[in-house]
Formats: structure tokens, C-alpha cells, sequence
């Protein structure tokens, strides 16, 4: 009998009228998402039955629909089953009632904003009830996971620690007998008696997983997705890294990546993740149910109805649409050919482009190779290649500026054609960048609120748009694009390479040079600092090392990319070993190298106000050698000191109240 998944998935874009909450686009979007994600992907792998969804839209999604949901649909989960609760909306604060006053330390509780909450009548869903739900839903040991894309998501589940907290959202005081576990006398009487000054209520924690999408003192901001959608940069990337992955990351491994896309794509959103037991952190994606039995090719057949070839891979398999000109490239293999030889594409018997992705299969041309193929017979796909992303530029600014940037766009790539790299965006929302032209000058700024990433071009003010000066800005977004480009670089979900066959860890060294032990990175993010030493600050020091724990020979290196746009590889010597050239490194079964790195603000970011730099390790592994050195890059430089409005229009609080796309009311 298989076991259950019961997923709970709520969303909301449009509030109440009454309620003046903005509205947000996304959030039903995502949910749609992951609800086609369990049906075509968890569903298929054929273990687990996916329950049909309590889907929450809207108008649906009220405070006493969640509850229900809780109470009525999530508690059916038993000791073999996983619930699953996933949100997305907007995410507030609301003043705590007297009695819990003396155990918060702002007076202040962190909420979910249902349909109906901001009404006369109506409440939040506060962190302290649903950690109260989330017990219930555990006194059957079901798997538990929490899914926020929401501001304030990083306390939802949790008692509330200590921390910068933005404004107030509901200034009405809370009654204390509103609360859902007032009812429950013992529960409270217990949970008063024994709450913490600065840690909140003792109140019963059942064993789950939460993933939020930032910090409890950050935004959650919402992005225009590949598909011309808007969505949760948090739910976007989370989708995208499952369906490339299959499910197979373990929760750490799933966290790292996120934090990488999502905060290196957003200023100042950083993806969290907390277990109530550590020991589940080493789970995949919902205890394991997504984590499908992945081999390292695609079944290629052909269809006498359709008469064309097809691959049983698609969207939820991670195989990407074709974008312009580039697609996914394979390999076709023998069926019946060993393993160790299908890792050398010598025996492609022919080469295949993907023309057409579905959700469970993709249409294919043969590119090479068409005579080897018969269509009675059944093939091996392998990827070799995937299209790359293009840069979304969104052009805004003085008309001259546009005009002279545009044409010199569409002549920058090859043969005069246009940058393969970049594309233009037809509005702020969803763009990578925006190149603001004012005073004779490009600007490279966020597009969300307008503050510039790198410096100019020109660096100072000129009467007019120079040739010179467009070229020049084109060719900085294409650098842009390039440090894209490697951030994104992902395993296939069919890689014969497993992230459990490298070990990759950092450690940190004292003041006095003693070797620490390894940093924990589970959350994907490590925050090092200047230390203090006889009146000297002191920049930290780290130490990389990496292992290979499979039992054959790998080749790895590991890319550096700066805040700046840099990347960086280092010099040949910097993994104790001299490479060949500018070839990769190679790993024996078992090998460990290590490499001394010396962290540092650079002194021109330091002269432009800026402290604090993210910097984000790439492990570059293969089955053969490569050169990593194409990627190498210098950096960029950094921005002028400046306000906080670059565009003489709205300044970032007029943006934000505007709705520039966070969940945050």
C-alpha cells in the first residue's frame, strides 16, 4: 500500500476590499507550480499517492480555511505519511497581547496574512498558532514540512529570537482569548509559565521542516519567471532546482543552492531553513517521497503516429524550453552499452536537439548521425549540453541614452547580430538589470529599487550619449551575463556524477592561525567578519577542502564569484598541487586537497560605503578534464557613494509602498 502525501497549499494574490491589503502576482502561480510538480512528478514515481490537494486561492484561503486545513485534512497524515503546508502570500507583524509582553522583546508577533484577515473582524494567522497546528498535525509522527513564501517567514514556525524586525503591519491590540490554543487551558497556563524573556512561548513543537524564504527581518520579493509569469523568486527557484534535481538533494544540499540563486539574484533575501530535529536535514525534498530513482540517460524512441523521435524526459524532469536559437543537446548511446564506457561520447552513435518540451516527455530533431538510427529500436539520450539563460535588461532613462543603447544592442553579438547574452526586458519587474541613462551616462542598477550594483559609464557626467560609452555599457552587462551564466550552472537531474561523490567543506583559521573545525554550511550561507587583534582589524582567513568520495577519478575546480561580477580561480598552485597548463585538478578515489583563501572588502568597495560582500564557491566537477580558466573574469568597478534614489523619481520607500513586488504588508 503506498504511503500518503497530503498537501495543503495556499495562496493569495487579491485580499478582501475591505481590507486594503496591495496585492501581490505571484503567489497562485507557485502554488499552481508545486501542485503540478506533485502531480507529474512525486504521483508518477509510483511509491507514494499524492492526496488530492486542499488547494486555498484567494477568497478560499481565509483564517478559518487554513485552520481547517490544519485540523481537518493535515491531521489525517499518520506515521508513514508526509504533510506538506505551503503558503504564499503576504507575510506581516502584529502587536502581542499584554500577557506576552515580558516574553517578546518588541511586543510583537510574526503572522500570515489569510483573505479575510485585515477585516473588522477578522486575524492574522500568528507564529505561535501555527507552531500550536503544526503540533497537532505531529502527534501522529507524519513528516512534516512548512513551505513560506512570505516576508517575515524566517520565525514562522520557531520561537522568535532576537533581531532587527521591520515596521508593525497591524496596530490592533490582540486579545489574548483570540488565540487558538486559549482554549486549550493546560497548553497555555504551560506555555506563560515557562516562556523565555527574548525566546517567546513554551509552547509544544511538533518535529517538522521548515523553508523560508528569507529572514525574519527581510523581504520576500517577487520576480518575473522564464515563462513570462510573475512569481516568488523563492518559489521559482525552489521549483526550478527540484524539477533539475528530482528531488534528490537532501535538505542541506537543497538550501545551499537556493541560498546561492536567490541571494545572490536579490539584494538582501537569504532563503532559510530550521529542522526540529538536525537528524532531518539529511531527508531529501518531503522526507524523500520526491526523490525519484533518477538513471543517467533518457529512453529515446520513436513515434510511428507522431513520426518523429521523443525522449521520457520533460519539464518536471528539468529538461529546459529552447531559448531562441539554443536548446538542450544529447547524445545518443547504445542501450545494451556498459556504464564506464557511456561516460565517453566517442560511442554517440548520433547528436539530437530538443525542439518541443512537454511535461513528461520532449520532441527531438537528429542533428548527426541520422543514418545510425533505427526506429524499431529503443536509444540512450544523455545531455551534454543545455541552452543558457539570457540577461533580462529592462532600458529606462533619458530617450537619447535608450535610442543609442538599443541600436548598439542589436548589433553586439556576432556578424552584427544581436548579443546572444543579453535581452531586453519589457519592464522593471522581472528584469536582471536595469541600464538607467541619465546625464550622459549608463547606470547598472538593481531593478527593484534602483540603487546601482557597479560604477558607471562614463564615470562622470557628460553633455551627451557617446558610441564609445554604449559599446562599453553593452559589454559590461555581457560580463554580467557571463557571471549568470556560471552561477546558474546546475547538475542534471541524469548526472553520473552525485553530490554525495564530493565532500566540500570550509574551515575557518583563529587569529593566532590555528585551524578550526569545518564551518557548518547547512544553511547554504556562512557569515564571516573582521576580528579585532592589538587595534588591528584583521580580515578572516579560510581554508577549502574538498573530497572525492566516489570510487573513481574525478576532475573538479572551484570558481570564486565576487559581488563585484568577478570570477576567480585562483593561481595554479591553489590546491597545493601544480596543474598541468590550465587544466582541472585531478582527484583520485579518496584524494583531499585543500586551498588557503584570504577574505577581504576591497578598498574601493570600502571607499564606496560598502561592508559587507557575498561571495559564492562554484564546484566544478567532470568525469573528464576541462579548463576552467575560460571563465575567469575580473571584477567590475564599484559604485560611487550615492542616495538612495539614483532615478530623481521615486525614492525606495515610494517604491516599496508601491508595490515594487514583495510579500510584506
Amino acid at each position: 500500500m503506498p504511503r500518503k502525501i497530503y498537501p495543503l497549499l495556499v495562496a493569495v494574490d487579491e485580499y478582501d476590499p475591505s481590507s486594503r491589503v496591495p496585492t501581490l502576482r505571484g503567489c497562485v502561480t507557485d502554488v499552481e507550480g508545486i501542485e503540478l510538480y506533485l502531480r507529474e512528478q512525486v504521483a508518477q514515481a509510483g511509491d507514494w499517492e499524492v492526496v488530492e490537494p486542499r488547494v486555498l486561492k484567494n477568497a478560499q484561503a481565509t483564517r478559518d480555511g487554513v485552520i481547517a486545513g490544519f485540523r481537518e485534512f493535515l491531521c489525517q497524515a499518520t506515521e508513514e505519511d508526509v504533510a506538506l503546508f505551503y503558503y504564499a502570500g503576504h507575510g506581516a507583524q502584529e502587536r502581542a497581547p499584554k500577557e506576552f509582553l515580558h516574553i517578546e522583546p518588541d511586543g510583537m508577533n510574526e503572522t500570515l496574512v489569510c483573505y479575510d484577515s485585515r477585516t473588522s473582524t477578522g486575524r492574522d494567522l500568528a507564529d505561535k498558532e501555527l507552531r500550536y497546528l503544526i503540533a497537532q498535525v505531529a502527534e501522529k509522527n507524519p513528516h512534516i514540512l512548512v513551505v513560506m513564501d512570505c516576508c517575515h517567514s524566517g520565525g514562522g514556525t520557531r520561537d522568535v529570537a532576537e533581531g532587527t524586525r521591520q515596521g508593525p503591519a497591524d496596530d490592533r491590540i490582540r486579545p489574548l482569548e483570540t488565540y487558538l490554543f486559549a482554549e486549550d487551558k493546560d497548553t497555555l497556563e504551560r506555555a506563560l509559565a515557562n516562556g523565555t524573556p527574548g525566546k517567546g512561548l513554551d509552547l509544544p513543537e511538533g518535529r517538522h521542516v521548515a523553508l523560508s524564504a528569507c529572514r525574519d527581518y527581510q523581504l520576500a520579493k517577487e520576480c518575473r519567471g522564464a515563462d513570462g509569469k510573475a512569481h516568488g523568486a523563492f518559489s521559482y527557484h525552489l521549483l526550478e532546482t527540484l524539477q533539475r534535481s528530482q528531488g534528490s538533494l537532501s535538505y542541506r544540499e537543497l538550501i545551499r543552492n537556493l541560498n546561492a540563486l536567490v541571494s545572490s539574484k536579490q539584494r538582501d533575501q537569504s532563503p532559510l531553513i530550521y529542522a526540529s530535529n538536525a537528524e532531518d536535514l539529511s531527508l531529501s525534498f518531503l522526507g524523500g517521497a520526491a526523490a525519484a530513482e533518477v538513471s543517467d540517460a533518457f529512453a529515446l524512441t520513436y513515434s510511428n503516429r507522431d513520426r518523429t523521435w521523443f525522449i521520457d524526459g520533460g519539464a518536471v524532469h528539468g529538461i529546459p524550453k529552447p531559448a531562441g536559437d539554443q536548446s538542450t543537446m544529447l547524445a545518443v548511446m547504445p542501450v545494451d552499452v556498459p556504464a564506464e564506457e557511456a561516460r565517453s561520447l566517442s560511442r554517440a552513435l548520433a547528436r539530437l536537439k530538443v525542439s518541443r518540451v512537454m511535461g513528461n516527455r520532449s520532441q527531438v530533431e537528429i542533428t548527426e548521425g541520422e543514418d545510425q538510427l533505427d526506429t524499431a529500436v529503443s536509444y540512450r539520450a544523455v545531455v551534454t549540453s543545455t541552452p543558457l539563460r539570457p540577461l533580462m535588461v529592462f532600458f529606462k532613462g533619458d530617450d537619447a541614452g535608450i535610442e543609442l543603447a538599443r541600436s548598439t544592442f542589436a548589433t553586439s553579438g556576432l556578424e552584427g547580430q544581436p548579443s546572444l547574452q543579453l535581452k531586453e526586458a519589457d519592464q522593471a519587474f522581472g528584469a536582471d538589470i536595469t541600464l538607467l541613462c541619465r546625464d550622459g551616462q549608463f547606470w547598472f542598477v538593481n531593478p527593484v529599487d534602483d540603487l546601482p550594483v557597479v560604477g558607471p559609464v562614463p564615470s562622470t557626467t557628460q553633455d551627451s550619449y557617446t558610441p564609445k560609452a554604449a559599446e562599453q555599457a553593452i559589454a559590461r552587462l555581457e560580463h554580467m551575463a557571463r557571471w549568470q551564466t556560471v552561477l546558474d550552472l546546475a547538475s542534471p537531474a541524469r548526472s553520473q556524477i552525485k553530490t554525495s561523490d564530493i565532500s566540500f567543506n570550509i574551515l575557518k583559521y583563529s587569529l593566532d592561525g590555528v585551524l578550526q573545525e569545518p564551518l557548518d554550511t547547512g544553511s547554504g550561507e556562512v557569515q564571516l567578519s573582521y576580528e579585532l587583534d592589538g587595534g588591528e582589524w584583521i580580515s578572516p582567513d579560510i581554508l577549502l577542502r574538498l573530497t572525492n568520495n566516489s570510487s573513481g577519478t574525478l576532475h573538479c575546480d572551484v570558481l570564486i564569484l565576487g559581488s563585484d561580477y568577478s570570477i576567480d580561480r585562483g593561481d595554479p598552485l591553489l590546491f597545493g598541487m601544480h596543474r598541468e597548463g590550465k587544466r582541472s585538478i585531478r582527484l583520485a578515489p579518496g584524494q583531499t586537497v585543500e586551498a588557503d583563501i584570504a577574505l577581504s572588502v576591497d578598498d574601493e568597495m570600502l571607499a564606496a560605503g560598502i561592508t559587507v560582500t557575498r561571495d559564492v564557491f562554484k564546484v566544478i566537477l567532470s568525469t573528464t578534464d576541462f579548463d576552467a580558466s575560460l571563465m575567469v573574469q575580473e571584477g567590475l568597478d564599484a559604485p560611487p557613494p550615492t542616495t538612495r534614489d539614483m532615478t530623481g523619481e521615486a525614492g525606495t520607500l515610494d517604491l516599496l509602498m508601491g508595490g515594487v513586488g514583495t510579500r510584506k504588508v
